[in-house]
């Protein structure tokens, strides 16, 4: 080649190398703004130009990945150009349904620039189907191959009704435009654009406008209730760890509810249904892009009226949540890694506990109680006659549950651990990519693990089998599932260097390195599938044979926690949050991860009163965080006390002053559990949530939003508001009230109305006061508060009144056993409405199936009735015991004994 062909060649190099900058920075790049970008390699960090303009997309250096406030933030470097063709609209057609409007939208996408991801997906089919009026399915599929869905959860999917009357309005444009708009209004509730969507074999990318930068849900993380959207990356795989900010934790939650105004309420929300790993990203735009590593893009998009309206919806098409056995909405206590720990010990913090007055219903225990740390085992020498003291707890009424988790040791004598042998001869471990068991390592004293495969049939019998024999040495009454991520701290079967499945295209980036931190395999073998695509199931499909075998060895409702979760776990267990730290900070963040979870159709949980792990010193200072957090922790849905702490921390061992706090928030708790127990019946049945952020129940109210309300207080229902104490030194206390009659409520008494017209007020805070408020326009049911709720049951009932600016109130009591299996489905139960209106309190029996107990109202309390009766009737006979006091608004009516049960009964008071 000579010199001036040399030349030539590089003079057209350089040329060809200007024309390409110039394409990237052209117009095509240049008209978008920052907050809109789409990111061409998300998989790279630190990307250069020239694996920018190989990819056809836009390089901008000046705006590179940053650290804000010690944040990451995930700007683009590299991004897509307006004229950006990754995929091509080739084909859109509709159906029509019997109504002559369109049902069902098919959209074939062929694709043209490659997206530099092995794998592609060459032709995809999204297909829209208008379910009812508020929500719509959106699957984008490989045309060619079949891909992998979960199997769980099972979906209810809504009654198809006449899209004429439908929220929303679909477009597809030719371009690739999807729009998806209120009807009413036209605010973007989801929109794409197709031609930028990424799909291949083990990366999904696809971006969506959201209505608003008001965006909660996407769990589980430790992070605030209100998401961040400057950049924000979320990744979502179940994964065990301390909750430290922006690391996924233990469940797997990809829904969001998006508030569109926050001065009329109007909301939507979205569910994708994809079980893989996934990040989530949150950009100023603001937009939402999914990516997972896997699977297939399968969402579900809900239109409401009101924020629980969109979380009903999603909740039902999951599965509404189970109502628990009502002991179990006592107070629960547990300690782990006491050493040595033994019954004796048990024994004495449980009836220091009991002798104090606190009230007390389920002792738990961690896995000191086994042999070598061993499932369904216990150690007689340190813990004999535990069966006769768990006899001895089931007589004065009270409950036990041990933990329970996956792993079993495969290293005992052959024909002395049947959980490990059974496993073996029905063949039911998790296997490697080569068949054998895959074996790892959790606390098993042997340093060996081996996990069931609980998506296999057979794991129901075998499970079964292993908790019927060790129930009939210790009668237990639920089960606590840790460790169920699934959690294995060392890889004793090696994972396969040369897996794309173990070291995938794309990691998410909050993860640790790598996709088998801290769990198995992504190559080991399920009954279902691999490991890589049913991970975030594993603890759902526990659940639900650990349901199935309590039910079947106590022929009663099960009763369990999970620390993992994913969609639809509500119907089989509850959840509690993980081992977080004692602090005010950690105390402060369990608001927003009780609310988030009721959002995904969890509601019972609750968090470690106290905190389960960090220092341990029983100092003042500790002392009275402990007080706040049992004011705090008495009004999680599920409330329990546990801690790994080298000090004994339940409440007389903390002192007098955590005593008393613990006494009169358990106290006042308990009188309300009546309500709480209604409120499960609501979710069961209605979807509704329990423990559900202000802005629920006051959907108009734009202050409701604001975080100083929305992250520090909560509701219980419609008639219960929490404000808790979540910082040290605090003697007064800012809360805010939206417009409306509150009265502060305690077990002590009833505080002054307060007439708000949407306001923030100042609370005194003393140590051994709960912060709790009624809100007028409310009935709510109570019980004299009792040592146990088995106690409590034989107890007479209380109504309480809260009267509105018009005087009304309406309310609701469920009832039943408390611990048969399914007793809507056979009808075994009670439900009364009660409402009032115009000095009328009237009791309506709705269902009167459950005939065990007689319901009796004994007293009636009456807040917020401005002048004392003259004159009282019930059922139209005159009643003169009843007081008034002017200085509270209160009217009390008492001794009534009123019975519920079938008939229908009015209170006059005039």
């Amino acid at each position: 080649m000579n010199k001036y062909y040399d030349i030539k060649v590089l003079y057209g190099i350089a040329i060809l190398a200007i024309s390409i900058i110039n394409i990237c920075n052209g117009e095509q790049c240049a008209n978008i703004n920052i907050d809109h970008r789409i990111d061409c390699t998300p998989e790279i960090d630190n990307v250069t130009l020239a694996e920018c303009t190989k990819r056809k997309c836009c390089f901008n250096t000046k705006l590179s990945s940053s650290l804000i406030n010690g944040n990451p933030k995930y700007i683009p470097t590299c991004f897509m150009p307006t004229d950006y063709m990754g995929y091509k609209v080739t084909q859109v057609d509709q159906q029509e349904n019997e109504h002559g409007t369109v049902s069902v939208f098919k959209i074939k996408l062929e694709r043209q620039t490659p997206s530099g991801f092995p794998a592609e997906i060459p032709v995809v089919t999204v297909e829209i189907t208008l379910l009812n009026d508020r929500s719509l399915r959106l699957r984008f599929t490989d045309i060619k191959n079949k891909r992998y869905e979960p199997t769980l959860p099972e979906l209810n999917l809504p009654k198809p009704t006449d899209s004429l009357n439908a929220f929303y309005k679909v477009n597809v444009d030719k371009t690739g435009l999807l729009e998806i708009t209120r009807l009413a209004n036209g605010a973007p509730i989801f929109q794409t654009d197709l031609t930028k969507l990424i799909y291949t074999n083990q990366f999904i990318q696809l971006k969506s406008k959201l209505s608003s930068p008001l965006i909660y849900g996407i769990g589980e993380q430790k992070a605030p209730f209100l998401k961040d959207t400057e950049w924000h990356i979320y990744s979502v795989f179940n994964h065990e760890q301390h909750p430290i900010n922006d690391r996924p934790l233990y469940g797997s939650h990809p829904f969001h509810l998006n508030i569109e105004d926050k001065n009329t309420g109007l909301s939507n929300g979205v569910y994708l249904r994809n079980s893989n790993a996934m990040d989530i990203l949150l950009q100023p735009e603001p937009a939402i892009t999914w990516r997972p590593i896997g699977g297939i893009i399968d969402i579900f998009v809900f239109v409401g009226q009101s924020p629980d309206d969109v979380v009903r919806q999603y909740v039902s098409l999951v599965g509404k949540p189970a109502i628990p056995p009502f002991w179990s909405l006592g107070y629960h206590q547990c300690r782990c890694c006491s050493q040595p720990d033994t019954l004796a010990k048990q024994m004495l913090i449980t009836n220091r506990t009991i002798a104090a007055g606190i009230p007390f219903d389920v002792q738990w225990n961690a896995k000191e109680y086994m042999v070598s740390f061993n499932d369904f085992t216990l150690d007689e020498l340190r813990f004999g006659g535990f069966g006769q003291w768990i006899e001895h707890l089931h007589d004065i009424g009270m409950h036990y549950v041990p933990i329970i988790d996956p792993g079993i040791d495969p290293k005992q004598p052959k024909g002395t651990y049947p959980p490990y042998d059974d496993g073996v001869n029905d063949d039911l471990f998790v296997k490697t990519n080569t068949n054998t068991t895959f074996v790892g390592h959790v606390w098993n004293k042997s340093g060996y693990t081996v996990f069931p495969d609980f998506t296999n049939p057979k794991a129901t019998d075998y499970w079964t089998k292993q908790f019927r024999q060790f129930h009939k040495i210790a009668p237990i009454d639920g089960a606590w599932n840790d460790m169920n991520e699934i959690s294995n701290s060392r890889h004793i079967t090696a994972c396969p260097k040369n897996s794309s499945l173990e070291y995938p295209p794309y990691l998410p980036k909050r993860m640790n390195n790598t996709m088998y931190d801290q769990t198995i395999c992504m190559t080991s073998k399920h009954h279902i599938g691999v490991h890589y695509d049913v991970h975030n199931l594993y603890s759902l499909y526990m659940a639900i044979v650990t349901d199935n075998a309590l039910k079947s060895v106590r022929q009663k409702r099960s009763f369990i926690i999970s620390r993992s979760t994913s969609p639809g776990m509500g119907q089989y267990a509850g959840h509690w949050n993980g081992d977080v730290y004692t602090t005010y900070d950690e105390m402060a963040w369990t608001i927003p991860s009780i609310m988030n979870m009721n959002m995904f159709g969890i509601p019972l949980v609750g968090a470690d009163i106290c905190g389960f792990t960090g220092s341990a010193s029983n100092n003042s200072f500790y002392q009275e965080m402990c007080a706040r957090w049992i004011q705090l922790g008495a009004f999680y849905p599920f409330a329990r006390n546990h801690n790994e702490k080298h000090m004994d921390q339940d409440p007389v061992a903390m002192g007098s002053l955590v005593t008393r706090a613990y006494k009169q928030a358990l106290e006042t708790r308990y009188t309300l559990i009546p309500y709480l127990y209604t409120l499960f019946y609501k979710a069961n049945t209605n979807a509704d949530t329990i423990a559900r952020p202000v802005f629920m129940e006051y959907p108009r109210d734009p202050r409701a939003y604001d975080p100083s309300v929305a992250e520090t207080q909560f509701m219980w229902g419609s008639a219960l508001m929490m404000a808790p104490v979540t910082k040290p030194n605090v003697t007064k206390l800012d809360v805010y009230l939206p417009s409306g009659i509150w009265y502060p409520y305690s077990v002590s008494g009833y505080g002054k109305p307060v007439d708000s017209s949407g306001k923030t007020m100042q609370f005194e805070t003393p140590l051994d006061k709960v912060n709790v408020f009624l809100k007028g326009g409310n009935v709510v049911p109570i019980l004299p508060s009792r040592q146990t709720t088995t106690a409590m049951r034989k107890e007479k009932f209380t109504l309480v009144v809260v009267l509105d600016h018009n005087a009304g109130a309406e309310g609701q009591l469920y009832w039943d056993d408390g611990d048969s299996i399914d007793p809507i489905k056979s009808g075994r139960y009670s439900l009364f409405n009660f409402d009032v209106s115009k000095g009328i309190l009237s009791t309506h029996s709705v269902v009167d199936k459950y005939r065990e107990q007689e319901i009796v109202v004994n007293n009636v309390i009456v807040l917020g009735l401005k002048t004392k009766p003259n004159e009282l009737t019930i059922n139209d006979k005159k009643w003169s015991n009843f007081s008034y006091e002017e200085s509270l608004l209160k009217l009390t009516i008492d001794k009534i004994e009123l019975k519920l049960n079938g008939v229908n009964n009015q209170i006059v008071w005039k």
